[in-house]
């Protein structure tokens, strides 16, 4: 198996939504609901990592991707109505580590969620290209190692 090493940058990722948030231990005595939105932006996201290239016919197929995603910050900003005069109130919180934000509660998802992705969009323009093409003015005994795997699928 043949790997590819990448580093991609992603730029910056938005995740919107709207909250709901309560108290349960207070719930029966006072009873307080809050609503707002909230916006969790990871800044200059960076994927790292390699993939694996096999060979198909005369094509590379990308497999068992192998990344590591880390942005430079987080900020989630919470946005609210005040109860009395219905101007809107704005907070935010920033972090450098996805453990010590809300990002945390969703990271899993979303980089599950990039990697496939990736692994459609890499597949769909890798195979576009024959390996027989790209190897074409490389080193011979490589090319011959090459037919050879192919030969062998």
């Amino acid at each position: 198996m043949l790997t590819l090493t990448m580093t991609l940058n992603l730029g910056n990722l938005r995740v919107e939504g709207e909250y709901q948030a309560n108290n349960k231990t207070l719930q029966k005595l006072l009873p307080i609901t809050h609503t707002g939105k909230i916006a969790v932006t990871l800044e200059n996201v960076f994927a790292t990592g390699r993939v694996g290239l096999f060979i198909r016919e005369d094509s590379f197929v990308a497999e068992h991707y192998d990344l590591e995603y880390k942005p430079e910050d987080i900020t989630v900003t919470v946005t609210y109505q005040e109860d009395d005069s219905g101007i809107p109130v704005v907070n935010e919180i920033t972090g450098r580590k996805i453990e010590d934000t809300l990002a945390n509660t969703f990271w899993p998802e979303l980089t599950d969620t990039i990697t496939n992705l990736l692994h459609r969009q890499l597949g769909a323009v890798i195979v576009e290209d024959s390996v027989t093409e790209l190897l074409a003015d490389n080193d011979e005994e490589l090319s011959t190692d090459t037919r050879s795997i192919q030969a062998n699928t």
